[in-house]
C-alpha cells in the first residue's frame, strides 16, 4: 500500500467515525400487534413516529402518526376496546385515536411525577428498554397506577 493510498484510507476512516459522533444512537423498533384487525402498530427505533401496517393480504402500509416533538415513549399499550393507542415517556403521554391515528390526548408531568396510566387500559401493553434512543429509563406501568390525567 503507498502513502497515499494509506493515507486516504486513513482519512475516509476518520470522516466516518467523526460523522457518527453527536448522533442519537437509536434502539430496535417497537411492535404491538391487533390480531383481531390483523394489523401492526411499530414505533419507529428513534421514537419519534408509529407507522401501522396491515398484514391481511401481505404487508400494506394503512398509515403514520408523528409523534408530539421530545415525547419519547418508553412505553406502549394498546387498547382495543376503547380503540386507543397509548404511549408513555418519563415526563408525559399521548393517546391516539387507533383507527384514524388522530392524536385525541396529550398529558406532561413534573420530572418527579411518574406518568399517568389511565383506569382500564393493560391490553397489549410493552414497555421497552431506552437509554440510548431518548436517553431516558424505563419505568413501571403498574407503579404509575392510580394517577389522574391532565388534560
Amino acid at each position: 500500500m503507498n502513502q497515499r493510498s494509506f493515507t486516504s484510507l486513513a482519512l475516509f476512516a476518520a470522516c466516518t467515525m467523526l460523522a457518527g459522533c453527536g448522533q442519537t444512537q437509536t434502539d430496535a423498533a417497537v411492535d404491538i400487534a391487533w390480531p383481531e384487525r390483523q394489523s401492526i402498530y411499530r414505533l419507529n427505533p428513534e421514537r419519534t413516529q408509529v407507522d401501522v401496517y396491515s398484514f391481511r393480504n401481505g404487508v400494506t402500509p394503512l398509515g403514520s402518526i408523528r409523534l408530539p416533538s421530545g415525547l419519547c415513549p418508553v412505553a406502549m399499550t394498546l387498547d382495543e376496546q376503547g380503540n386507543r393507542l397509548w404511549l408513555w415517556s418519563d415526563r408525559g403521554g399521548a393517546a391516539f385515536d387507533a383507527r384514524s391515528l388522530r392524536q385525541i390526548q396529550r398529558w406532561n408531568t413534573s420530572v418527579d411525577t411518574p406518568s399517568p396510566v389511565p383506569p382500564g387500559v393493560a391490553l397489549r401493553s410493552m414497555i421497552f428498554r431506552t437509554g440510548t434512543a431518548c436517553r431516558t429509563l424505563p419505568a413501571s406501568l403498574q407503579a404509575m397506577a392510580g394517577k389522574d390525567l391532565e388534560n
